[in-house]
């Protein structure tokens, strides 16, 4: 884990700021070799407190110093706003779920991907495609991503982060993805639905292009023709 790049509070950039230490704690000793010793930042540009731990190893006469956590862990990406409106339910379980892998918790970040795509294909049913909520209810994962008739990429993210969530609820695994892999599928997922939203609101106009090149294909056809 590295020192956070944007700041928990107002997400502008820290990455230079690492110097920002306004308090550093005793080390606590939890094994033989190692110890955690909590810091206390000061973000330079909203003045908010941060706090970062640290897990000091020490090997013979060397100690090695890493960044184990950070809190608070905000999400701060570039999150499609048309996505986020068309579930907010999703939106704001993917920013815990990506809290708890910024925290190193792993199966609690996989798991809450699941239900983000739980969420994001529910209210994509319901707002999209106007399937009613008891239609949809008693169905499976699997059926109501069948129900989504998208494009064949929204097919293949849906199901790799449908069987990524099985893998990681269940005993028995299937794929061999990594945590980092799943995340990157999602953001995948929300940028191609994004751009399947941006279609109505420039259908009109390229509705209109379309037929003024077919009526000017056509004066040129003619317009050959009679020569």
């Amino acid at each position: 884990m590295k020192f956070p790049e944007k700041c928990p509070h107002c997400g502008k950039d820290i990455s230079d700021n690492k110097s920002s230490v306004v308090y550093r704690s005793e080390p606590y000793s939890y094994s033989k070799n190692s110890e955690i010793r909590l810091q206390t930042h000061e973000c330079p540009h909203c003045k908010n407190a941060f706090f970062v731990f640290k897990t000091l190893t020490y090997m013979f006469d060397l100690c090695h110093e890493q960044v184990s956590g950070y809190y608070p862990v905000k999400y701060h990406g570039d999150y499609p706003e048309r996505v986020k409106k068309l579930s907010q339910n999703a939106y704001d379980i993917y920013s815990e779920a990506y809290a708890a892998r910024k925290c190193g918790f792993e199966l609690l970040a996989s798991a809450g991907l699941r239900m983000a795509l739980e969420w994001l294909v529910w209210d994509y049913l319901i707002v999209i495609k106007g399937k009613k909520q008891e239609e949809i209810e008693p169905l499976k994962l699997k059926s109501r991503t069948d129900m989504m008739e998208s494009s064949e990429y929204i097919d293949i993210c849906t199901n790799l982060l449908r069987l990524y969530g099985n893998d990681n609820i269940h005993i028995t695994k299937i794929l061999d993805l990594t945590l980092t892999e799943a995340f990157s599928y999602f953001d995948l997922l929300v940028r191609l639905i994004d751009e399947e939203l941006q279609l109505p609101e420039h259908k009109s106009r390229l509705d209109e292009y379309n037929k003024l090149i077919k009526e000017y294909n056509q004066n040129l056809k003619k317009s050959n023709q009679g020569k």
